[in-house]
């Protein structure tokens, strides 16, 4: 989980690189926790705000992208 380690070490241009490139902040380890976790633990205020916009942009793309009816 390379994005769950970049935010536990509050590696900032790495993070951005990382979610340039497609990592989910939604993803969880082994211990179900979150990139944000992760950020939170280690406190990093920057880490964090970087890790919740990016939360936010990505679920406004999953709301935004049509979804089937499973029940027809």
């Amino acid at each position: 989980m390379p994005l769950h380690v970049t935010a536990t070490q509050g590696q900032y241009s790495m993070a951005k690189l990382l979610l340039g490139a497609g990592a989910s902040v939604f993803s969880k380890d082994r211990w179900e926790n979150t990139p944000v976790d992760e950020a939170g633990v280690s406190g990093n205020k920057q880490m964090i705000s970087l890790l919740e916009e990016a939360k936010s942009a990505q679920l406004s793309e999953f709301l935004d992208v049509p979804h089937e009816n499973s029940m027809h």
